[in-house]
């Protein structure tokens, strides 16, 4: 087969396979047939004299060439959509495909029941999964394997779009029942007390740490953990203090166990940042979840009354 006679659909194929590892899902997302799919490799296979991708238990590897190869096909590709003036629809209601999201334990909270809603009205053939933020995040949304990422992330890679869309602040909480702690919190109180730290990454926890560290703010930290899943018990039922972004507080705050109080310490805000890669920057599917995403994410305590609404 001469170069020029390499479609546009063969290089489709190419490149959906090697961002699903999968012909199943390259089928699903081209919305061929798998035998088309397989046709389709035969066919590259021959032309560029390799394998391409080798199965393996984790799916359809790619080869050296094909890791070589990759960043030219997608550039054609870019290119010839913009010069045939291709534009790709997505129908909401009747779309059936999956979006990946990472995001922190905070936007799992505060946001995922309340995008899993509007989702089931506008979209209800879409589902949903859940990643956590680290340090391969980046490319994660480089390779497709992730469709979003919402968080404070400063340091993601190249090649990234970033919405900011909020500000948070930071509070503490503290028991209902605390002996010591009754209407405000002092920053003396603050200091006297036993600390609960979160190290969560992608949730700004991270940057109020480093603050309080270069104030030489002394605390005495009792317990570290990596993540909020009960931290509503771990405060309510202890006399532990905990600084946490202010939706955080806010939310454990509706059952009672908790309050929340104005940090006695001034710590800078942080931004939450929807973050996605430029390969899809103008995918129409993406674009629509970026958007329901904005919709959603507003002012804590915008966040706190569609949650309560919602309960």
């Amino acid at each position: 087969m001469r170069p020029n006679e390499l479609s546009m659909r063969l290089l489709q194929v190419f490149e959906e396979v090697y961002r699903t590892r999968s012909v199943s899902r390259a089928a699903t997302e081209l919305d061929i047939s798998q035998p088309a799919i397989s046709l389709a490799l035969v066919k590259l296979r021959s032309h560029f004299h390799d394998p391409l991708f080798v199965r393996t238990s984790l799916g359809m590897e790619p080869t050296p060439f094909s890791q070589e190869l990759i960043s030219s096909v997608r550039n054609a590709l870019r290119m010839l959509e913009k010069a045939l003036g291709t534009t790709q629809k997505f129908h909401p209601f009747t779309a059936t495909r999956r979006f990946t999201i990472s995001m922190t334990d905070i936007t799992q909270m505060l946001v995922l029941p309340l995008l899993l809603e509007l989702i089931k009205s506008e979209a209800p053939g879409v589902t949903l999964g859940v990643a956590r933020i680290t340090g391969q995040s980046g490319r994660a949304l480089e390779s497709g394997e992730v469709d979003l990422v919402v968080g404070y992330v400063p340091s993601i890679g190249s090649g990234i779009y970033q919405r900011r869309l909020l500000m948070r602040d930071f509070v503490c909480i503290a028991s209902s029942r605390h002996p010591r702690i009754r209407r405000t919190l002092s920053l003396s109180t603050f200091n006297a007390e036993g600390h609960l730290v979160v190290t969560a990454s992608g949730s700004g926890l991270q940057h109020a740490e480093k603050v309080l560290g270069a104030r030489r703010v002394k605390r005495r930290i009792l317990l570290q953990v990596p993540d909020l899943l009960g931290l509503d018990r771990l405060v309510g039922e202890t006399e532990l203090v905990a600084t946490v972004p202010r939706p955080v507080g806010l939310y454990l705050a509706l059952e009672g166990r908790v309050r929340v109080f104005e940090h006695p310490v001034k710590i800078p805000g942080y931004p939450v940042k929807l973050h996605w890669h430029e390969r899809f920057h103008h995918d129409p599917a993406n674009q629509w979840f970026r958007s329901l995403l904005a919709e959603i994410m507003g002012p804590p305590a915008e966040l706190i009354k569609g949650l309560r609404e919602h309960r």
